[in-house]
Formats: structure tokens, sequence, C-alpha cells
């Protein structure tokens, strides 16, 4: 059996969703469910915390007030680093120095500084062990098949894409930049328009870049409703991800009932609800072998950083790869 840690007793962590709810959307649900992980040790600072998630989880795991005490007490073989932003390097150092870690799972984003990012490359090389950050819809199946059709050519070319979602470009954003960049290739330039910044993030449009590929992305607060979608446009057809990636809906062309030499697009394919297991599909993906996520997932990590550095002191954004 897997001996798994969780470091923070957020939602994230343990209290998005109940143990026997159809829907995984925890660490501790999807080590809870996995059949070959049994969760023994999480950590956080407040106490309280730690009571409502063992009461939750289960009274038998045990429970730190720091990660530090929790290695010097338990031996695990992998851990999900679900704490504020702010501590991931701090719990990055102390999981890739442990000798009986093997896997690492961290929330997005991976780092708050580029002096952090730095160290942690040399860490890494130094301590290799495997490294997901949660995006999730990298891990997603139905995402991974649908990657596969857009790679077949069945749909055509890809012309271009739409994005829309709430919260800033480094919360939601974060994770529609890296689904864009899995189905569409590298993003190498980002342009901002009517950029605002509200309490450390950004919102605005954004034109982005990918090889050939050019599309736009936009956001919004969120305050009265979530909000994440991604249209595709193929030559042959069309792809909406829509419901944060619950629904998938794949159009095709056919000549025009209505209109002679005409032709429309028509749902010809619902791809099945997988996202509903999004952090179940994210802890059985880290135990395949030869598959890698991360050196993608560190790549983005260092344009998000450049992106933030230049937002900072900028009402616009002219970014590019050169």
């Amino acid at each position: 059996m897997i001996k798994a840690a969780i470091v923070g007793c957020g939602n994230i962590s343990g209290f998005l969703d109940i143990p026997n709810q159809k829907n995984i959307l925890t660490h501790a649900h999807a080590y809870a469910v996995h059949k070959d992980t049994e969760l023994v040790a999480v950590c956080d600072p407040i106490l309280e915390n730690r009571y409502s998630f063992v009461k939750i989880w289960g009274q038998d795991i045990r429970h730190y007030d720091s990660f530090q005490t929790l290695l010097a007490s338990q031996s695990i073989d992998i851990v999900s680093i679900c704490s504020p932003t702010d501590f991931h390097f701090e719990a990055m150092v102390l999981a890739l120095k442990d000798t009986n870690i093997k896997t690492i799972i961290c929330e997005k984003p991976f780092v708050q500084t580029q002096e952090e990012l730095d160290q942690l490359k040399i860490l890494m090389h130094i301590h290799p062990k495997k490294i997901l950050l949660n995006f999730m819809r990298r891990f997603d199946p139905s995402i991974q098949r649908l990657r596969l059709l857009i790679e077949s050519k069945s749909l055509g070319k890809v012309l271009g894409f739409n994005g829309k979602f709430t919260k800033g470009i480094y919360h939601n954003g974060s994770h529609m930049l890296e689904l864009i960049e899995h189905l569409c290739g590298d993003i190498t330039s980002l342009e901002s328009r009517n950029l605002t910044k509200v309490e450390g993030d950004f919102y605005g449009n954004f034109n982005l870049s990918c090889s050939d590929i050019q599309g736009v992305i936009q956001n919004f607060s969120g305050e009265n409703y979530a909000l994440f979608e991604l249209d595709i446009i193929l030559s042959k057809g069309r792809i909406l991800i829509k419901d944060s990636g619950h629904t998938i809906e794949v159009e095709t062309v056919e000549p025009s009932q209505k209109y002679k030499n005409y032709f429309n697009l028509k749902k010809t394919r619902t791809f099945d609800d997988t996202m509903s297991r999004n952090l179940y599909n994210t802890i059985n993906f880290s135990f395949k072998e030869k598959i890698d996520a991360f050196s993608q997932h560190l790549s983005l990590s260092q344009k998000l950083l450049d992106i933030r550095d230049k937002l900072q002191d900028a009402n616009e954004l002219n970014w590019n790869t050169q």
C-alpha cells in the first residue's frame, strides 16, 4: 500500500466533497478511494482545520502542525502540497530532500518567485522525483481523448480558439492557459487589452499565439457565477469545452437543410464527464510510468512568472518567448 500525506487542510485538500460522494474533488477523497493508496497523515498550522479534516476523512489519520514534524514522525511515499502558494517552496524543499517520498503532487501556482523556481530546479536535479502540478484537465481521460482527436486531423486544422473564465489570470487563468497549451500548442506570445488589476491578479482581454494558431481569452470577476469555457474552431468542425470541462461537445460539418450549397455545424459527439473524478484522475496519473507532464507545466510556470513580472508595473502587456 502506498502511504500518502497532505500538506494543508483547505478546500482542495478535503472540504470540497465528502466520503461516498460520487464526485471526487479533493486529494483526501482520491486517496481514500484509490485501491493502492492510504492517507496516513496531514499537516496544517491551525488545529481547528486539522480536527475538521480528520473528522471527515478518518480519526486514524495522524495530524501535525508542520510538514517538518510530519516527516520526522511518518514515512510516506507520496505527498500532496495543498498549502497556500507562499508556502509551496518550503514544502517542496522538504519533500525533495526526503528519501522516502517518490512522488510529489503540488497545487498551482507552483511557486511565488523566480528565485524560488531557480532554487527548486537545482534541487530537482539533485533529488529526482516524479512531480505533478495539479492542472487537473491535463490528467482527465476525456481531455486526453480530445487531444488525440485533434491530433488525428479528422476535424481538420485548428484555426483558432476563444476562452472565457471567471477569476484572475493566475487563478483560473493558469488552468485556461494550460488547457490551451495542451490542445493547441505552446503559447509563444500574449498581449493584453483593457487590463485591470484586482487584489493582485489581472483581468481583461488577452490575445494569444500558439505557433501559427491565434486565439483570444477573456476573464471576469466571478461575483455572480463560475465560468470556464473554451471554444476551438477547426477547418472541419468545432469543439466546445463547457462547465469547467464537465461537458465536451464536438460539432462536424454537414450540408445545410435551409440554404443550397451551404454547410452548417451539427453536434455529433459528447464526451463522458470524467472531470467529476478529477482528483482521482490526477492521483491515478501519477502512478503511470514514462508519462511526463511536469516538463510542460514547469515551462508554463516560468511563463506565468514572466507575465506577472511584466504586468506588475504596466497597464498593458506584450509578452513573447523571444
